[in-house]
């Protein structure tokens, strides 16, 4: 069966998503043996009328044998009937299908956008635009407009679904590259949201004489004193929303090098206290929000990193709450509104710690669930990156989740008993940032950025922990890891609010990559896990703690395990390895006469006692080619200060893996561009 959109007209702007879904046929009649191939299935998606189209990645975002079918936007023709067609095949070859019906309704014809004046100063002169010979029966149509100063590369939302087709309204002022230029395009939307194809004008808004650096500033704060405290007093929001949209990207442009990181503060915090006022008054458009969203990162990144924490938590909490509006909308939010709320709060998180950085990072944690939390499984996923951050949504049938995901170079790799069960829908999503938002505790100590990985199945999040077989979640060193101090994999305890090793180990792939190969899911870091102060040895047969040295491990924290090494192996090893010790103070009465090379062994253990640099040197050598060292001056106590003295029992200093070979056993290539190692 398939099911789809309930609407007697369907918008050809919208992604059309139809989904599928097979049961096995009765089992009577068929031999046993070929019982378990008749609930599995493959299918086969077509266009049995209608426009027809190919089906493939340029205007669908699946694959034509998945499950679901999602058409792109603006693939469908307006004023058109199509019947899909999904066939499912059973392992046993036998195959049935079924059809499904659109219609999509009729666009507007496109007309043209007129501009009075056109040209003037940017930031005062009222620029009228005007959408004519838009013609639609389904009434009332909105007028939509968004500006470009880089002759259309890219664009700003200035207006959405305005009910007249016709606005006034202030621009920012044009680059002096491009000739002063601004290019608006527009567009016209149906009762049904059905819209029509872009129009544009191009118009001139100049830049006062002189106003550069510290004089722009000053501009845009006389525009936002006067311009923008009339909107404010008009109380029409969609005026205040377009004309802090052109203050924003004023502001955008005065904030670098201007050197009044003050004056562009203040104004910004004008903006967002004006923005604030008026989106909190009443119900709000999408299109406003998203425009909102892309002024408040605007305004954001032009007072860069230095900006006081007092406008940071106002600009925080202004997102947050225009986070809250646009959720209560009902309208979910959209790929573009998500990547300016990420570009604004990726913006303030960097360089930043503690409780601020902290709840800009669940912020981005709800957006990317929100961007994330409508796809169907087999969609395209849905990625957003910006100012050092790194989202990523993806939908999965349960049966299907295996193999990597990432985004850039944070992801992570599951292994090969990896199960989810055969039934639900799950959302996996993942975020990076090269900031680090949690700070330093007594427990550890964090060296690069933060990898975050959540499950949620059927909208719910699910909880992976104590996994048989460990995740591999990547972590990028953005600085190389020669400038960082990395021996361990750390991850987040939002209880606790520290950092923890448990469950862990960590691997460094090579100078630009690492891993932490853990049992669950949470937030993750390289850095360095401090260990607790040294206890005193147990007996032999005790399962109590293992002696801890105070040197220093070349190759890993001894607290998470080494180079890979499970917690529970080094702790066995150290505890045999304390027993034999033992033996060791009668053997090295006997190296003071012989000063030569002495091997003995207890079971599979081997202690190696011989002469470096006139220092004698105790090894041990457990099970599976794990190698402790200790030196011994002059006595027959270790060099070491810690561990106990009692016997002449030595501290383990170092517990290194090694391969069969003598060698490394860890990867030495980097990511492919992909981001999968």
């Amino acid at each position: 069966s398939i099911s789809g959109p309930v609407v007697t007209s369907f918008s050809p702007s919208s992604r059309l998503i139809l989904l599928g879904t097979a049961t096995p046929r009765p089992s009577s009649g068929v031999a046993s043996n070929l019982v378990p191939l008749l609930n599995i299935f493959t299918y086969q998606w077509s266009i049995e009328s209608g426009t027809q189209f190919a089906l493939d990645s340029t205007t669908l975002r699946t694959s034509p044998t998945a499950r679901n079918l999602v058409v792109r936007e603006n693939v469908l023709s307006p004023g058109s009937s199509y019947t899909f067609k999904l066939t499912a095949t059973d392992g046993t070859g036998v195959e049935s299908s079924t059809t499904f019906d659109v219609t999509t309704n009729t666009r507007p014809t496109t007309g043209v956008i007129a501009a009075s004046p056109t040209n003037g100063t940017g930031a005062s002169t009222k620029f009228t635009f005007t959408a004519t010979g838009f013609v639609d029966p389904d009434a009332p149509l909105s007028l939509s407009l968004e500006i470009s100063r880089d002759g259309g590369n890219s664009y700003t939302t200035i207006l959405t679904d305005y009910t007249s087709l016709s606005y006034t309204t202030i621009l920012p002022f044009g680059k002096q590259d491009e000739d002063f230029n601004i290019t608006v395009r527009g567009r016209v939307k149906d009762l049904y949201g059905a819209s029509s194809f872009p129009a544009t004008v191009v118009v001139q808004a100049f830049r006062p004489a002189n106003a550069s650096g510290a004089a722009l500033v000053e501009a845009v704060k006389n525009a936002a004193e006067s311009t923008l405290e009339q909107a404010r007093q008009s109380g029409d929001v969609t005026e205040v929303v377009s004309v802090a949209s052109a203050l924003g990207e004023m502001l955008s442009d005065a904030g670098s090098g201007s050197g009044s990181s003050g004056e562009v503060e203040n104004v910004a915090s004008d903006i967002v206290d004006t923005l604030d006022a008026a989106l909190s008054s009443g119900a709000v458009t999408e299109g406003a929000q998203q425009a909102a969203a892309e002024t408040a990162a605007n305004v954001i990144e032009a007072t860069g990193s230095g900006s006081s924490q007092e406008f940071k938590e106002k600009a925080a909490s202004f997102i947050s709450n225009l986070i809250d509006k646009t959720l209560g909308s009902g309208n979910g939010m959209s790929t573009d509104t998500g990547k300016a709320f990420v570009r604004g709060l990726a913006a303030m998180m960097s360089g930043g710690s503690g409780a601020l950085a902290q709840d800009l990072f669940a912020s981005v944690k709800s957006i990317r669930n929100q961007t994330s939390g409508n796809l169907v499984p087999g969609e395209d996923p849905v990625t957003i990156q910006a100012n050092g951050v790194s989202t990523y949504g993806a939908a999965a049938e349960a049966e299907d989740v295996q193999g990597n995901y990432s985004v850039g170079e944070y992801g992570m790799s599951l292994p090969t008993s990896f199960s989810l069960g055969t039934s639900g829908v799950i959302t996996v999503e993942i975020i990076g940032a090269e900031s680090q938002p949690y700070p330093e505790t007594d427990e550890g100590s964090p060296s690069t950025g933060v990898t975050s990985i959540t499950f949620y199945k059927d909208g719910v999040e699910y909880d992976i922990s104590n996994h048989s077989d460990p995740l591999t979640i990547f972590i990028p060193l953005a600085n190389g890891a020669s400038n960082m101090t990395l021996s361990s994999c750390l991850f987040w305890d939002e209880t606790e609010k520290t950092w923890r090793g448990e469950g862990c180990t960590y691997q460094l792939f090579n100078e630009y990559l690492a891993a932490c190969m853990c049992t669950h899911l949470t937030d993750f870091a390289g850095g360095t896990l401090v260990t607790p102060a040294p206890t005193p040895a147990p007996s032999p047969s005790s399962s109590g703690s293992s002696p801890s040295g105070s040197g220093s491990s070349s190759s890993g924290d001894p607290g998470t395990g080494t180079g890979g090494v499970p917690l529970v192996m080094i702790i066995a090893i150290v505890a045999s390895v304390a027993g034999v010790l033992i033996i060791v103070g009668s053997v090295v009465g006997v190296l003071k006469a012989k000063k030569k090379k002495k091997s003995m062994s207890r079971g599979a253990i081997k202690v190696r006692v011989e002469n470096q640099n006139e220092r004698d040197v105790v090894a041990v050598q457990a099970p599976g080619d794990f190698v402790a060292s200790t030196a011994i001056d002059g006595g027959s106590r270790p060099a070491s200060s810690a561990g106990n003295s009692e016997g002449g029992v030595a501290v383990v200093a170092s517990i290194e893996p090694m391969a069969a070979d003598g060698g490394s056993s860890m990867p030495s290539s980097r990511p492919s561009s992909s981001g999968k190692p």
